[in-house]
């Protein structure tokens, strides 16, 4: 797939690094408003590259369904010593065996649950959005862990307990153990009636 585009995969994943690195010392360094900028910027690259990385996939797929009734052993061929991969004794190749098991999950799962079945459609939207959500969202939040501006954090005040934990058991172990007769709760008078 990448061939077809003029790239290789080590000249694919040098440029991600890239990417990765550039993407985080921004993150380290720059206000949140063009954080969010290139973050959207990038978002909307990787959605591209998501559509062109599907578009192989499905290419892939119809090639495989394709070569997939064709033989390719000559009938008066003698059988060679080598083994064959477990792929060749597919009737699909492997990206459509993992692709048909994926949407039949999900296709499952929305039979199962009619009322959210409309939730299937937004699928698109999840695989557009993968490496947004796992590489970008993740390195984002790292960054700005230490920002108080969203979420849930407020800054209110502690509130005192009245004992504190240690005192407490020190309390409990004087009126459970003492050898003190008047006290009520002594350990003798406990199984003691």
């Amino acid at each position: 797939m990448f061939s077809d585009l003029g790239f290789n995969e080590i000249t694919t994943l040098a440029f991600i690094v890239l990417v990765v690195v550039v993407y985080t010392l921004i993150c380290l360094f720059t206000s949140q408003d063009f954080q969010l900028r290139v973050s959207k910027l990038l978002t909307f690259f990787f959605a591209v590259l998501m559509c062109i990385v599907f578009i192989g996939v499905v290419v892939q797929i119809s090639n495989g369904i394709k070569s997939s009734g064709v033989s390719t052993q000559q009938p008066n061929s003698t059988v060679s010593a080598t083994p064959q991969s477990l792929e060749d004794h597919l009737p699909v190749g492997v990206s459509v065996l993992y692709l048909g098991g994926l949407c039949g999950i999900f296709i499952a799962a929305a039979l199962l649950h009619p009322n959210e079945f409309t939730c299937l459609f937004h699928g698109i939207w999840y695989l557009l959005c993968l490496p947004s959500g796992y590489l970008l969202l993740t390195i984002y939040s790292l960054c700005n862990i230490t920002d108080r501006s969203w979420g849930k954090y407020t800054l209110q005040a502690p509130v005192a307990r009245n004992i504190d934990k240690l005192n407490a058991i020190d309390t409990l172990n004087k009126l459970l153990f003492s050898d003190n007769k008047t006290n009520a709760l002594s350990a003798g008078k406990l199984f003691i009636r």
